[in-house]
């Protein structure tokens, strides 16, 4: 998983103005831009889209976007109306080859509205810990 917003601000902070770099070359590609320049902005814009598709650290991906890949299990947030008020739940949950959200346990009893990768397992300790 990448960390969208702190790769947009380390190229921010090296001169690398992306957001501005992607508007000009929308609106001066025809008129200043050489072919070169505009193959490479061409393709910064790619890479940029492309970033801003991944899945993000701590960033939760609407089930109206997409849905994870079938049998990965993913962090996910489910809503069960009761009545008039909405209760909000939080469980590990996949999607299986028809589709459907599911868990060991069974199907939520609501409405899965969002997902976000599960983080990589803990693994004793790392090189930088004392």
């Amino acid at each position: 998983m990448i960390n969208e917003e702190k790769l947009l601000v380390e190229l921010n902070d090296l001169g690398i103005s992306v957001e501005k770099h992607m508007a000009d070359a929308d609106k001066n590609a025809e008129e200043t831009l050489g072919f070169s320049y505009k193959n490479q902005l061409a393709m910064l814009k790619n890479v940029i889209r492309h970033i801003r598709k991944q899945p993000k650290i701590g960033g939760w991906i609407p089930c109206s976007e997409r849905k994870p890949e079938k049998e990965v299990p993913v962090l996910c947030q489910w809503n069960k109306i009761n009545g008039l008020d909405t209760e909000v739940y939080f469980s590990i949950l996949h999607v299986d080859g028809d589709e459907k959200w599911v868990a060991d346990y069974g199907m939520p009893n609501g409405e899965v509205v969002a997902w976000m990768p599960l983080p990589d397992p803990y693994n004793g300790e790392e090189e930088n810990d004392v």
